[in-house]
């Protein structure tokens, strides 16, 4: 089983210090990694992840800390919000790389939220110069890696492959049997998915990022209840037009189907107008799936040239519960749709729209992605999240 080593990093802007902190969970692919792991650099990369040479110490960097294995804690305080990388290297005691990640998010004055970053195993680098696990000095010119980490938009496919050539682990979880219960997170057994999260330590993919709008605006991993398994996800806005999502950015897809499935409770505030689910473009055009007062599903077509809010006449949403929700995509320039069903229900569809950005769909937020201008604060929660090219159903 991996393990997360949850870091966190607090006054990341300035004037947060008071109101909030952003919680970075180090998700390290290998138990041998974490264990021969000296020290931790960390970096705040302004506008983020795409110059990041993976294993190599930050270059133009805006703050870095070295955490030791003892626990140390770390502060960031940039000059200003936007769009920053997280980039994390663990090197051994000879300053040897031996994982490296980094993910992007829109960091807030005053927000709170997780930041996941996955450390995935790299190929030995030496430093010039080292001080207890610190890098001191370039990384050697014969490194074997020469490219840069991949940050999600690379003007291609995101990977090649799968995360992991194996399993998580080299034998049993424990020496007794099964446990009783349901699985904590589905993902292991979906195939040919783009993405899948359970908030769980054993899931393999992670989220790009996080996308935090307003004042108290937080994104975090909770424990207190769960669809499946131990943890969930919690999305708090305390003001209008707020958002706290969880973000994955995906190679464009500019036809065919897109199906999408997670399991979602509304609670905390009166309910207005918020976007459950938003698919991005890259032209920066995009399709919601938002709920309304009395759970009625609207669905939200957003081209260059207008913006379109169309509620489904069909049943409500009921959203006091975990309820499975899962939408159909349709990407077309001028046939494409949205089809919804809540818990196995449909509720209803439009159709004759266009839905396919110029250069096609390559972003999933989820959570609270869009709240409307009479949205006062409001909780959402969510858990099982799961996007692919076929349908998925619930578990």
């Amino acid at each position: 089983m991996r393990r997360v080593v949850t870091l966190s990093l607090s006054c990341v802007l300035v004037g947060a210090c008071a109101s909030g902190e952003y919680t970075i969970e180090l998700d390290v692919v290998s138990d041998t990694t974490r264990d021969a792991t000296e020290a931790i650099e960390l970096a705040l990369l302004e506008g983020g992840c795409d110059d990041v040479l993976r294993g190599a110490p930050a270059e133009g960097a805006a703050q870095t800390r070295v955490l030791r294995r003892d626990g140390d804690r770390s502060s960031f305080s940039p000059t200003r919000g936007g769009r920053y990388g997280v980039y994390a290297v663990a090197r051994d005691p000879q300053c040897v790389p031996l994982a490296a990640g980094c993910t992007e998010a829109e960091l807030e004055a005053g927000g709170r939220g997780t930041i996941v970053v996955r450390l995935e195993d790299v190929s030995a680098m030496a430093c010039t110069a080292c001080d207890d696990g610190a890098c001191l000095g370039e990384v050697d010119a014969g490194a074997p890696d020469a490219g840069v980490l991949d940050a999600g938009h690379d003007g291609g496919a995101i990977d090649a492959g799968t995360d992991d050539a194996g399993t998580d682990d080299a034998g049993p979880i424990d020496g007794g049997p099964s446990d009783a219960g349901p699985p904590d997170t589905v993902c292991d057994e979906l195939e040919d998915v783009i993405f899948c999260h359970g908030f769980e330590t054993s899931d393999r993919m992670s989220w790009t990022g996080t996308r935090l709008d307003g004042a108290g605006s937080a994104m975090t991993i909770v424990s207190d209840d769960a669809n499946l398994g131990a943890r969930s996800a919690r999305g708090v806005t305390t003001e209008p037009g707020g958002q706290a999502a969880y973000v994955f950015q995906f190679a464009p897809v500019d036809s065919g189907e897109l199906w999408f499935r997670g399991h979602y409770i509304v609670e905390g505030g009166d309910l207005s107008a918020i976007a459950l689910l938003y698919l991005d473009g890259v032209a920066g055009e995009g399709t919601a799936l938002q709920v309304q007062s009395g759970g009625r599903a609207v669905i939200a077509f957003q081209t260059p040239e207008d913006d379109e809010y169309l509620a489904i006449p069909g049943p409500t949403i009921p959203l006091d519960d975990w309820v499975c929700i899962e939408a159909r995509i349709v990407v077309d320039d001028d046939a494409g749709g949205v089809e919804i069903w809540a818990d196995g229900t449909r509720i209803g569809a439009h159709t004759g729209y266009d839905t396919r950005p110029s250069g096609g769909i390559d972003e999933m937020q989820v959570g609270n992605a869009r709240s409307g201008s009479s949205q006062d604060a409001i909780t959402v929660r969510v858990d099982d999240v799961a996007l692919a090219r076929t349908r998925l159903g619930c578990p």
